[in-house]
């Protein structure tokens, strides 16, 4: 995995090979921690080459079932987490390449960039009294194939699903 500083230039398309294995990296892990699933490929208006149709690859993970309480997350320090009351909590994955410029060359790479992002799942740190929306995962990954950015997804999942499991119930 290359990491440095690139500026992306263009979206740029997924082949159907590298989302085969996005999707089912991604459905398997839905299955096996009992979260419902979809996906949802979403044209880009902006940034993209002529002639190009890039897409904006959408999974959505929900529970199946879930409680309102609150639970401690962590040993040392303990953070406090919890779903917001009578809201459906939610996580969204976006996923797209972009041909990119490194910082400094006239270099471009192609790069997938990722986000993760929770919707009604709050989390509270050690002793503070604001609740913010939980934090705990990756953003991007440069330069990489498809194999490596699933397990970086799945690994960044992890962190959130297994802080929130006792409330996924």
């Amino acid at each position: 995995m290359k990491i440095g500083k690139a500026i992306p230039k263009a979206v740029i398309e997924i082949t159907q090979e590298q989302r085969t294995e996005l999707f089912s990296a991604i459905s398997t892990f839905a299955k096996e921690n009992n979260l419902a699933f979809e996906y949802k490929a979403e044209k880009q208006g902006y940034l993209v080459y002529e002639g190009v149709n890039a897409r904006t690859h959408t999974f959505t993970l929900q529970p199946k079932n879930c409680n309102y309480n609150q639970v401690k997350f962590g040993t040392s320090k303990p953070k406090t987490v919890r779903i917001v009351p009578n809201m459906q909590p939610s996580i969204s994955i976006a996923i797209d390449c972009s041909k990119s410029l490194i910082e400094g060359t006239d270099e471009y790479v192609n790069q997938f960039h990722y986000f993760i992002r929770t919707s009604c799942m709050q989390e509270r740190e050690y002793r503070h009294r604001n609740w913010e929306s939980f934090s705990g995962y990756c953003s991007y990954d440069y330069d990489t194939d498809a194999k490596t950015l699933a397990e970086s997804i799945i690994q960044s999942l992890n962190i959130i699903v297994n802080a929130y499991k006792p409330l996924f119930a």
